[in-house]
């Protein structure tokens, strides 16, 4: 090499190292071609959406919504390590410039700290957010802090149902067990320990019980009509550990430990080692699991169960038991919270917003819900979408199969895009029965559809809780209420095993909740009373 050819490379070298070389490091923001550059944080469900159909297409969409080219660089964590990595990025304000959070609670503590967008100062670049929001009940004031802040671009679905009420968790039973042996399917709490009494005689090295993941005792607080957190109880908020109805709920918890019925491991089995109980016969009564769980159960040909569905039981002392009923029959945004937050500083911002605007057009909300017209779905005469032949008599088994290769909502996998809003009649418009035991019979049908001549909103087994007033806090009430709410959660979490192990007895029940107390959970609970007032 010669010293003229030397001192060249010399000069190439120092200025890519330093980003003044074309080609070297890119400025925030921009792409090589000069595509906007953006870096998104989500959680996936078992597939990674952008490489897919519906995900091309949603990119595409994108760049035709916002009138530029898109580099998206994405990062995806799995949704059961999602809470835990995202408290990490939130506490080391390592965020990307969108971001999804699970949990509004999550969120609120960072509300007003510099750390997201107030998206209510860009409301007039937000108009089909609004539009949304106008068809949703309350809408502005469910995604609305008291202040008038607004940070979070929440999920939501429209409608599916038009008559009826749908369930979405509810116990199940191994059916076949249940009637080789001549077990009656339980309908009350008694008849559920008589059924796990005779499980357990049947198969002595076993526990019959167990819960679903994610569903802690949720159908037996349903039975007690009660939470293990704040709720509407129709007239007030209350907190849902403080009541005789939780201690109830506790008991039967209690009896069914003590007596060997109760799978120990239940709190803290993973998914894989559930199904494995479900299979093998470890498991033959859940007491509250996700409806459609059951149908990968129910289609192992290798396992050869069969799982069927029931409605959550009653105590008669407490008269007709709450079902887990969603509000499946209006527009609404996420249960839980989902939403996705926009960094503050984030360079090209109003690209984000067109994106974030974009996750409510109806243009989109099909496309990630349905797939592509033409290919996955066509129009009906009366202008609704509906699944093709492809999908729907899908020869892999399941239109959740199908839409995997697609990677569209309506799948077992994927969530494409932002993971906003979706038109939720496509779960419903080819949905595979799920095997139930209702009003004692066994039957076929799609779970969600089960229960058509139960009155919406009016049922008995609808919590006053789904239509709760509306409760916005600021910023610095929701930090005050978090830092109130860890230590009561905390110490209820403890406790609530203690009972149910039996490591604490129920005569000290009195100074369990005057613990909850001491720890100002009143504090918390005036908060929201004064809220909801001007809505009673």
């Amino acid at each position: 090499m010669t010293k003229k050819t030397f001192a060249l490379f010399l000069v190439v070298l120092l200025l890519a190292v330093t980003g003044l070389f074309a080609g070297g490091n890119q400025a925030a923001g921009s792409a090589n071609d000069g595509a906007v550059r953006i870096t998104a944080t989500y959680a996936h469900f078992g597939g990674i959406p952008t490489d897919t159909i519906v995900g091309k297409a949603w990119h595409a969409l994108m760049e035709q919504k916002t009138g530029q080219k898109l580099d998206i660089v994405w990062n995806y964590i799995p949704y059961a390590e999602y809470a835990e990595k995202i408290n990490v990025i939130l506490a080391t304000n390592d965020l990307t410039d969108l971001t999804f959070i699970m949990s509004r609670s999550i969120a609120a503590p960072y509300e007003g700290q510099g750390v997201f967008v107030n998206l209510a100062e860009h409301w007039a670049k937000l108009p089909a957010y609004n539009a949304f929001l106008k068809q949703v009940p309350y809408g502005m004031e469910k995604v609305a802090n008291s202040d008038g802040t607004i940070y979070g671009l929440f999920g939501g679905e429209t409608p599916r149902l038009s008559q009826g009420v749908a369930i979405n968790a509810t116990p199940a039973i191994r059916y076949d067990v249940f009637q080789r042996l001549g077990i009656k399917v339980p309908g009350t709490v008694d008849e559920v320990l008589d059924a796990a009494r005779k499980l357990k005689a049947a198969y002595p090295g076993k526990y019959p019980v167990h819960f679903g993941h994610g569903w802690w005792a949720l159908s037996i607080l349903n039975t007690y009509k009660t939470s293990q957190g704040i709720y509407w109880d129709g007239s007030r908020y209350v907190f849902g550990p403080l009541s005789d109805n939780y201690r109830a709920a506790l008991t039967l918890l209690n009896r069914l430990y003590t007596e060997g019925l109760l799978d120990p491991e239940s709190f803290t089995d993973n998914d894989d080692t559930r199904t494995r109980k479900a299979l093998n016969g470890d498991a033959q009564m859940l007491l509250g699991i996700w409806f459609n769980t059951i149908d990968d159960w129910n289609t192992n040909t290798e396992a050869n169960v069969n799982w069927a569905l029931i409605p959550a039981v009653s105590d008669p002392a407490y008269g007709t038991p709450w079902q887990s009923v969603q509000n499946e029959n209006e527009y609404v945004v996420a249960h839980n919270g989902e939403a996705t937050y926009i960094k503050a500083g984030a360079r090209n911002l109003d690209t984000l917003l067109k994106i974030g605007d974009a996750s409510y057009d109806p243009e989109t909300i099909r496309l990630i819900s349905w797939g592509i017209e033409g290919q996955t779905y066509t129009v009906k005469a009366d202008g609704t979408p509906t699944f093709m032949d492809n999908i729907r008599n899908s020869p892999k088994g399941s239109f959740w199969i199908a839409g995997d290769d697609w990677g569209m909502r309506a799948s077992s996998k994927y969530r494409p895009g932002l993971q906003g809003p979706i038109d939720a009649r496509n779960f419903l418009d080819c949905a595979p029965p799920q095997n139930a035991v209702i009003n004692g019979q066994f039957v076929q049908t799609p779970y969600e559809t089960a229960f058509p001549d139960e009155p919406w909103p009016t049922s008995p087994w609808i919590s006053p809780n789904l239509f709760a007033p509306p409760i916005a806090f600021t910023p610095d009430e929701n930090n005050a209420n978090s830092s109130i709410m860890t230590a009561v959660n905390t110490y209820v979490t403890e406790e609530t095993m203690k009972f149910i192990t039996g490591e604490r007895n129920f005569n000290q029940w009195n100074a369990f909740t005057a613990q909850i107390r001491n720890l100002n959970i009143q504090t918390v609970l005036d908060m929201y009373n004064r809220k909801a007032a001007p809505y009673k």
